[in-house]
């Protein structure tokens, strides 16, 4: 009896561990097939946002890497985790020769041009990933899946482009050093900065990027009177001590009655010649553009849009128009939310071909009837955009030679995804002056310097409230303070006159264009800590009421 007790327990214990050893398995196997691909997605989110920003930041916007690791920089890793995963990232930075070939018949420094960033997650294994920015001049950077597919777009690029580029940056470091030098200068003189001569024939903004000397701010003025303009673009700048959430202004310019009154830039950082990441302010970039080819006749706003990804002929999408994609009623699912496994993150980071990541969504709503703010609108609209074109080199000139150069606009750049089509949800990257002169183009309701870029009929349109937008605050990829229909004192921001239009970006970009002050202001930085860090309505009202 006792051996027969004794070989029942062995098989008792023999049967709970196969048990564990399958539960173990069965663990396993659900890592393998759930889990595992949720945290490659991840990884190739993360490595894409890497390589993405650090290209365009380094390369186009011609800022340090080292910079860019500081404390509350974009590549900065405050946090135990995000650190480990850095030291089991692979970052560098390619050069033209390592990239196209190398028996590249060039000169040393024309070879030696760094014009790719590539990030990788190599361990373990089983989740190694890797992304690759290319940058193109006049087109910025591309975010690419591998190197051969950066080689095989780099072959298409001209070497005349780049060697344009090298004279080009080299000029506008020499501008920048200066700029820094008589910042510094004006720093050690203190507040007593003097007049132009004659300002009424001096060549300043926009005409050129020259700004008044008494418009410009100096970090180390801080005692201005409580009240004036100088107190508070200051108060922009401030950061509450201790916070957690830093408002990290950059840029902040200032434009009354056409001109330039008030201008700060951040350490390293230069209003004229840095360009910064607009994020969904490209949207309202992306309206002008599509006024401009509605005007030409090339577009129209009733005309439904066109989508490969919509083969069937009794396809409700079929529906959408130019008109329902501005104004965010297309009715497409496709939530806008940004954690790394939603679908914002997923189409600029892991799926790449953006205007097919948007298109791809199913309908939630019939077109025209619902209104809801989504990136995949901006994306879907600009291919229908280069659709407009006979060929894909005239919608790639287009931007510039539309828009930007009859601005003066020379350091904007609108980048392209994997498929050709620019980014228009989120990719553009321009100079604080840049961005104050295209809010000046909207207020002056599309006159520029007598000459007529946009429609007076465009403008109106696209600064008129969608009635189905949350206290009207939507247009046609423009944002409203316009409140509510029946009591307009109920909107977006109360301390801002209901006149404001904005273009609004991730991170706190900000151009709002105020009729009744004849006023743009322009407000660039990092600011993650969302509105409450910003506090946009507090900062816009202190320099309403100084105005």
């Amino acid at each position: 009896r006792k051996k027969t007790n004794q070989t029942t327990v062995t098989t008792h214990q023999m049967l709970s561990r196969s048990r564990v050893v399958i539960l173990v398995l069965l663990g396993a196997i659900l890592v393998g097939v759930y889990v595992t691909p949720l945290v490659k997605h991840v990884l190739v989110v993360g490595t894409g946002y890497v390589a993405k920003n650090a290209c365009s930041a380094h390369l186009l916007a011609d800022r340090s890497l080292a910079e860019l690791r500081t404390p509350g920089a974009e590549l900065a890793s405050p946090l135990l985790l995000h650190r480990l995963l850095d030291s089991l990232l692979s970052f560098e930075v390619l050069s033209l020769r390592e990239l196209r070939a190398e028996h590249l018949d060039v000169d040393v420094e024309l070879g030696s041009l760094a014009v790719a960033v590539r990030c990788a997650f190599l361990f373990p294994r089983l989740l190694a990933v890797e992304r690759i920015a290319l940058f193109r001049p006049s087109l910025g950077c591309t975010l690419l899946p591998d190197c051969e597919a950066a080689s095989r777009l780099l072959a298409d690029t001209p070497l005349s482009a780049y060697r344009q580029h090298l004279a080009l940056r080299a000029e506008s470091r020499a501008l920048r050093d200066s700029e820094f030098a008589s910042r510094a200068d004006a720093d050690e003189e203190g507040e007593g900065a003097e007049e132009d001569d004659d300002p009424s024939t001096a060549l300043l903004w926009p005409h050129s990027n020259r700004v008044a000397r008494q418009a410009q701010l100096s970090a180390t003025q801080w005692n201005a009177e409580v009240g004036t303009l100088a107190w508070a673009v200051q108060a922009a700048f401030a950061e509450h001590y201790g916070s957690d959430n830093p408002k990290l202004t950059r840029s902040l310019v200032v434009v009354q009655h056409g001109r330039i009154v008030a201008s700060r830039s951040a350490p390293s950082f230069s209003n004229a010649l840095t360009p910064q990441l607009g994020w969904s302010m490209t949207k309202s970039v992306l309206n002008a553009l599509v006024g401009i080819r509605v005007e030409q006749g090339a577009m129209r706003l009733d005309d439904p849009v066109h989508a490969p990804e919509w083969p069937a002929e009794d396809d409700a999408r079929h529906n959408i128009t130019v008109r329902h994609l501005l104004q965010m009623t297309c009715g497409l699912d496709f939530p806008e939310k940004y954690s790394p496994l939603s679908p914002v993150p997923r189409m600029l980071f892991h799926d790449l071909d953006t205007a097919h990541a948007g298109a791809s969504s199913p309908l939630k709503h019939a077109p025209g009837t619902h209104w809801y703010y989504s990136s995949a609108a901006s994306n879907v609209l600009s291919r229908a955009l280069r659709h407009s074109f006979d060929t894909h080199q005239e919608y790639l000139r287009f931007p510039r030679e539309a828009l930007f150069a009859p601005l003066g606009m020379h350091t904007a750049v609108m980048e392209p995804d994997v498929a050709g089509n620019f980014v228009g949800s989120s990719y553009m990257y321009a100079s604080a002056l840049d961005w104050a002169r295209f809010g000046q183009l909207y207020l002056q309701r599309g006159e520029w310097q007598g000459r007529r870029l946009l429609s007076a009929d465009w403008v109106d349109f696209s600064l008129s409230p969608v009635d189905a937008s949350p206290k009207r605050r939507y247009g046609a990829h423009w944002w409203l303070n316009r409140g509510d229909l029946h009591n307009t004192t109920d909107r977006y921001m109360r301390g801002v006159p209901s006149d404001a239009s904005m273009c609004l970006g991730h991170d706190g970009q900000l151009v709002v264009v105020l009729p009744s002050q004849n006023a743009v202001v322009v407000r660039l930085g990092l600011t993650r800590g969302g509105e409450e860090a910003l506090d946009a309505e507090g900062m816009l009202s202190r320099i309403i009421a100084a105005l």
